[in-house]
């Protein structure tokens, strides 16, 4: 999120609910990026990969997927589990950023793709803002609307995540991030549940950028309908992501 986003959010928040609410936001920033940051040593935006490490309790060597990888250090759900030494799948659409993996992440597999339902090639529209690029035209509009500045638009392949999954990697994944920028339900969508059962998964379900209904979050409500059918449950959740892990 730009800085210009979190204004308008910060805005928002003071106009709806008041200037407590508002001040209780500032607190738990303050939280997510002093405590979390810097003394907890979370790479994550809000601390995912936190949770996860309480998940996975200490092990040290496992195998992860990020789908919208974006960067291997800012932001990252996977860097603490890499410099423990576990490896993985690095998705990254955007050829600029994908070089970083490569220079930073010799032990994954990084992938110069997309993932969608089916294979094809998508535009892919890549923001100033890297974090905010996306392959949803709705999305892009809408981010668009609020003031962030489209840097261009270009074709990208697109694979479903089972293939992927099916070419690289066929053995026991421990968990898989994803954070596509409006695309993540039908990256889920396009797993085979069945055969490729992560114990955890983190996605992307906050609805900041749908304009106007910001407040009904149908993306979580869907994500939550798909997790749940394929036999997973909500294990944390937060404004922005949520972790759910086998119900098993």
């Amino acid at each position: 999120m730009n800085f210009y986003a979190l204004f308008i959010q910060l805005k928002e928040l003071y106009k709806k609910k008041g200037f407590l609410a508002l001040l209780f936001f500032l607190i738990n920033g303050f939280n997510n990026v002093i405590i979390k940051k810097y003394i907890r040593g979370s790479f994550s935006q809000k601390g995912e990969d936190l949770i996860l490490e309480q998940i996975f309790k200490g092990k040290k060597k496992g195998f992860y997927i990020d789908v919208g990888a974006n960067d291997p250090d800012i932001f990252s759900n996977t860097k603490k589990f890499y410099l423990r030494g576990w490896r993985g799948i690095n998705i990254e659409p955007n050829p600029i950023l994908l070089k970083k993996f490569v220079i930073k992440r010799k032990r994954d597999i990084n992938l110069n793709v997309g993932i969608g339902k089916k294979k094809y090639s998508a535009v892919f529209y890549e923001f100033e803002m890297n974090a905010l690029s996306t392959f949803s035209k709705k999305d892009m509009e809408n981010k668009i609307k609020l003031g962030c500045k489209l840097k261009k638009a270009y074709k990208v392949k697109i694979y479903r995540l089972e293939d992927i999954i099916k070419k690289f990697y066929k053995k026991k994944i421990d968990f898989i991030t994803v954070d596509t920028e409006g695309m993540d339900f039908e990256v889920l969508r396009s797993n085979d549940w069945e055969r490729f059962r992560p114990k955890a998964i983190c996605v992307e379900t906050g609805d900041f950028w749908l304009i106007p209904q910001r407040s009904k979050n149908n993306k979580k409500r869907f994500i939550d309908r798909l997790m749940i059918k394929n036999g997973y449950e909500v294990f944390y959740s937060n404004d922005l992501n949520t972790i759910y892990v086998e119900t098993d």
